[in-house]
């Protein structure tokens, strides 16, 4: 297992996340870089399994979906994949077209990503946010309507990076004071998945409260996001306004210049104690 896996986009196979940059502990450059899907290794711009016709192309998906555990293939694609069958995956890769994945494949692939410390990369994300919602048949799994939504949804954010921040458990429990909700419980800390929740009465709201907890160290990680825009797109929320939300909490990079001189101003005029 590598201390650190960046997810990006296959290249070779256009299947979303399964394209693994792992590190080991105090490395600098990967060990890993390779599709888990089709094969494809981003150091060397090679491998890379061929999709040409589609009964290969079906028995490898299905023999890939096994390796990760799912015994279901049609199920299995419909939760990872968007509401994707395995027809249409199939097609998807003869095509040559972009295959999206949703938030559970994450868990499949990689059991550390809860809690884990995972992080993501964001390729393509403008084109993957135009694809459909899942299709409520994709999910079977009804939650209880009595467990604490709010205090869930906001634990997945603040769980995302690993790490979890007395600023953030102060942030969260601030929040749930205001939305007339308990503070979190003991078995509410862990990272849940959309499908494990109720959607919320208001679900435009709470997601702009899970924005706001992840900036409230003024910065948004890209797990942290993820989670976040995973929650989004499986509550229905309108998600060009989710982005709008993200680009104004996202301050513009400073220019070399003035990091110099933020720094020389440090230097050159502390107070005198």
């Amino acid at each position: 297992m590598y201390s650190l896996q960046l997810l990006h986009n296959c290249p070779h196979c256009r299947m979303e996340g399964t394209l693994v940059e792992g590190y080991q502990e105090e490395e600098e450059h990967p060990s890993l870089f390779r599709c888990s899907f089709c094969g494809y290794d981003q150091q060397t711009q090679s491998g890379g399994r061929l999709f040409l016709e589609p009964n290969s192309t079906r028995e490898h998906l299905h023999a890939w979906v096994r390796e990760n555990g799912g015994f279901d293939v049609q199920r299995f694609c419909e939760l990872n994949f968007c509401g994707l069958g395995d027809d249409e995956i199939v097609e998807r890769l003869l095509n040559k077209q972009e295959i999206p994945a949703s938030f559970d494949i994450l868990e499949h692939l990689f059991p550390g990503f809860a809690g884990g410390g995972m992080s993501f990369s964001l390729d393509n994300i403008a084109e993957e946010w135009e694809e459909e919602p899942p299709t409520e048949e994709a999910y079977t799994y009804t939650p209880d309507p009595n467990i604490p939504i709010e205090a869930r949804a906001l634990c997945a954010v603040m769980l995302a990076d690993g790490r979890v921040h007395e600023e953030e458990k102060i942030f969260v429990a601030k929040i749930l004071s205001e939305l007339g909700c308990s503070p979190p419980a003991e078995n509410d800390m862990q990272s849940w998945l959309p499908v494990d929740l109720p959607i919320p009465k208001e679900p435009e709201i709470l997601i702009i409260h899970m924005l706001n907890l992840a900036f409230c160290d003024e910065e948004l990680d890209e797990t942290e996001w993820r989670v976040i825009r995973e929650f989004a797109r499986y509550w229905g929320c309108d998600r060009k306004q989710l982005e709008k939300e993200r680009a104004k909490r996202t301050a513009p990079p400073r220019s070399a210049v003035s990091r110099l001189w933020a720094a020389a101003k440090t230097l050159l005029f502390q107070e005198n104690p």
